[in-house]
């Protein structure tokens, strides 16, 4: 009895050993454009098809897709899914900014690994918490479901949509309507050419609302100041890239080589007691958060 039971036992293992070597080989057999309908992607595909790009997923080649979920796509502000789904050129940007015309498997994930994308604009790596948490360009990495192999490429899934950067850190600045007086400051200390060519960097940048808060005539006391006012440029911005996935309670090194006192927890980031009112601004050489406050050097 024990003997037919063991056989028994014996042979489903080897039925159940069989089944998983061909779902493998079948799934490695499919395009990335049903790998990532299998995956969860159908958002993707369908956009990816409105902009004439499902072929490139679908035919022979070596391309990697960094893949959004579509409850990714769900909680994208409804302005950007509204571009995505009305706008081909706003659409066929950001479908580029996901695909890399080579196979990225998980050993070349590195922390400030960039990968130049079809769009021409790089999508940054990180890894932080020992490993246990991967971004992309900010954007969580399900490192559960990476190197799923296709036959014309690979996906590496992800659980947010990456935003391509808007140019350089200074750039970045320049661009935003709430960093008008942070923006001045950097040019008149000459820091803006290295927020611009430097990285990977952090930037913590006051709101003009925040250089509002301070004392009258402490701005002209800085524009008179070259010193003290790079000091002060360069006490905003850290190194390496530190997105909100990757932040945690500790201190971080600036450029002025002083450094700043994180707390994180359920109520949002703290920087040195100032909050961070927005984050993850991604630029091609780091990433800018913008705060309410700003950063007294000790």
């Amino acid at each position: 009895m024990w003997s037919v039971s063991i056989a028994i036992l014996f042979h489903t293992l080897v039925i159940l050993l069989v089944a998983g070597h061909q779902l493998m080989y079948l799934r490695d057999k499919v395009s990335l454009v049903q790998t990532a309908i299998n995956e969860g992607e159908s958002v993707l595909v369908t956009l990816a098809s409105q902009a004439g790009l499902d072929d490139l997923l679908a035919k022979p080649g070596n391309v990697t897709l960094f893949g959004p979920t579509d409850d990714a796509f769900f909680e994208l502000p409804m302005e950007i899914r509204y571009a995505l789904e009305n706008d081909n050129l706003t659409r066929l940007a950001f479908l580029q900014y996901h695909i890399v015309n080579q196979t990225i498997h998980r050993s070349q994930l590195k922390n400030e690994a960039t990968f130049n994308t079809l769009s021409g604009q790089p999508i940054r790596i990180n890894f932080y918490h020992n490993n246990t948490v991967a971004t992309a360009s900010g954007r969580p990495i399900d490192l559960g479901r990476v190197d799923l192999n296709a036959t014309n490429g690979v996906l590496n899934v992800l659980d947010g949509v990456m935003l391509p950067p808007i140019g350089s850190m200074a750039d970045g600045c320049r661009q935003s309507s709430q960093l008008k007086t942070l923006t001045t400051l950097l040019i008149e200390s000459a820091v803006i050419k290295d927020v611009g060519t430097l990285g990977p960097l952090t930037l913590f940048g006051p709101s003009d609302e925040a250089f509002a808060k301070l004392p009258k005539g402490a701005i002209d006391g800085l524009l008179k100041n070259t010193t003290a006012l790079q000091e002060l440029m360069y006490y905003h911005v850290v190194l390496n890239t530190y997105f909100r996935a990757g932040m945690e309670t500790g201190s971080l090194k600036t450029l002025s080589g002083k450094y700043l006192n994180l707390t994180v927890s359920l109520d949002g980031v703290k920087v040195n007691g100032a909050n961070v009112i927005s984050v993850d601004e991604t630029v091609s050489n780091g990433v800018i958060h913008m705060l309410d406050t700003v950063l007294t050097p000790p």
